[in-house]
């Protein structure tokens, strides 16, 4: 259904419901191939939601899951920033630490996270969030 809409013209990056754009809520609901589509169809991976939320963040929100490395893993290789501070909430680095993703906060590094940025969210720094 979503490669029809698009081939019809819906915009990849349209603000709109409690995710905000359509790759946040793949990203959070874990949809890969539903990821993989929009961002072959020009999908800003860092485009913000009302709240502020990325695909990446959103990808975050929950307790690890089957996809979750793969997406992150997705999401950067198409440029997803990983110091990008979501509204009132915790950088990426300080949600996979909350939610002990390992691997993710690894992979995070890895890819240039600040482990010392502070966004006064519910946990204002990694650390304090591990």
């Amino acid at each position: 259904i979503a490669s029809l809409l698009i081939e019809n013209g819906a915009d990849v990056d349209a603000l709109a419901g409690k995710y905000g754009t359509a790759l946040a809520r793949a990203s959070s609901q874990e949809y890969v191939e539903i990821v993989r589509l929009l961002i072959e169809h020009g999908a800003d991976v860092n485009a913000p939601a009302d709240n502020n939320e990325t695909a990446l963040t959103a990808t975050l929100a929950a307790l690890p899951r089957d996809n979750t490395i793969r997406l992150c893993c997705l999401l950067l290789e198409h440029g997803a920033d990983v110091n990008v501070l979501p509204g009132e909430y915790e950088t990426a680095l300080a949600r996979a630490s909350s939610n002990e993703y390992i691997e993710i906060v690894c992979l995070l590094i890895e890819h240039g996270a600040n482990v010392n940025e502070n966004r006064h969210g519910k946990y204002g720094i990694a650390l304090e969030a591990a």
